[in-house]
């Protein structure tokens, strides 16, 4: 952000005056400007070996560390989407045998499996507020520390 812009992003607090010296994603041009920039510096890789979404960067993994925490992510997602184990099998194969960091070979397959499971997450079913006399379905889940719950409809696409 422009030094003489600073001041035009400034708040009060109960501790004073403050304004930004980088640009919040509360402005009105943040995201476009964000992804403008990103866009520029990674105009190189996107659709090669990076994926730019509004607020992240989702790289293939390059390291055995990398697809264990995707192969983490994945298995917690598991229940939301059809046929997961089948569709990230490439990416867990990556790790057999695999006992040294040397060992490991991310594949055409392990990539191809990655870029069809990132198209396959981007295309699930959005967020959207329920149209009334809409019949509705509530999940529940609840622990002895902790209740949460989900409200959801079923539309056709």
């Amino acid at each position: 952000m422009a030094a003489a812009d600073e001041e035009k992003t400034a708040f009060h607090t109960g501790q004073g005056v403050y304004c930004y010296t980088k640009m919040p994603f509360s402005l009105k041009n943040a995201g476009a400007t964000y992804q403008r920039l990103i866009d520029k510096a990674f105009e190189n890789q996107m659709g090669r070996n990076i994926e730019v979404y509004v607020d992240d960067l989702l790289p293939s993994p390059q390291t055995i560390k990398e697809v264990q925490s995707l192969n983490r992510k994945l298995a917690s997602l598991n229940r939301f989407l059809s046929k997961s184990a089948e569709k990230s099998l490439p990416l867990f194969q990556t790790l057999k045998k695999c006992i040294k960091k040397s060992d490991f070979r991310w594949t055409t397959e392990a990539e191809h499996a990655f870029q069809q499971l990132k198209q396959h997450l981007s295309a699930l079913s959005l967020l959207a507020a329920p149209k009334p006399q809409e019949e509705l379905i509530m999940y529940l889940s609840a622990t002895h520390g902790a209740i949460s719950a989900v409200l959801l409809t079923e539309r056709g696409t």
